[in-house]
């Protein structure tokens, strides 16, 4: 299974096995920010093992999403730092899947 490692450059990806006890469908106490480049989007969610997860634990749903909401330039950010390709309605915005919102950065 390939994750990013937090410590390193993104293009820097290891490869590291799920320990026994879990699962991709393992729900976790804490909630992450996470990345789909599917839809080009982030979603908050108590799962583990995505494409990319924002380094910071939440305690709920509702506090990633707020957190999110108020910072949106990280990830505007971190979608750069992707090289993520954002069509001309995505720019300067990013999506979050939870509230189903382009937000402004």
């Amino acid at each position: 299974m390939r994750i990013i490692d937090k410590n390193t450059d993104f293009y820097d990806a290891c490869y590291e096995e799920l320990p026994e006890d879990v699962d991709f469908s393992t729900e976790f106490d804490t909630f992450i920010l996470a990345f789909c480049p599917d839809t080009d989007s982030w979603f908050a969610t108590n799962k583990r093992f995505f494409y990319y997860e924002y380094p910071k634990d939440f305690p709920d749903e509702e506090s990633a999403i707020e957190f999110f909401k108020n910072n949106p330039n990280v990830f505007y950010e971190e979608e750069a730092r992707m090289q993520v390709y954002k069509p001309d309605f995505y720019l300067g915005k990013v999506r979050l899947e939870n509230t189903n919102q382009l937000i402004d950065v």
